[in-house]
């Protein structure tokens, strides 16, 4: 189901020490085998780096508030 199928995509995690290739890899997968269903679910990919950030470990925190930063400077 689609709820289903959203609870998988938010709720990857990467662990610490984890492949964090593999991990974005298979955030992108997702959103692709979405995105070509047949159903309503279309994931952009604003929502693949907001679910990729909220999906880094706890020692990720300094690299994700950097990147926070990068974003807000590059909208002004």
């Amino acid at each position: 189901s689609a709820a289903a199928f959203e609870a998988e995509f938010h709720g990857v995690r990467l662990v610490d020490g984890g492949d964090v290739e593999g991990h974005i890899s298979k955030l992108i997968n997702l959103k692709d085998k979405a995105n070509l269903a047949s159903n309503s679910i279309v994931i952009s990919d604003f929502t693949v780096i907001q679910t990729l950030l909220r999906s880094l470990p706890e020692s990720w925190s300094v690299w994700r508030e950097a990147f926070h930063g990068s974003m807000d400077a590059s909208m002004t």
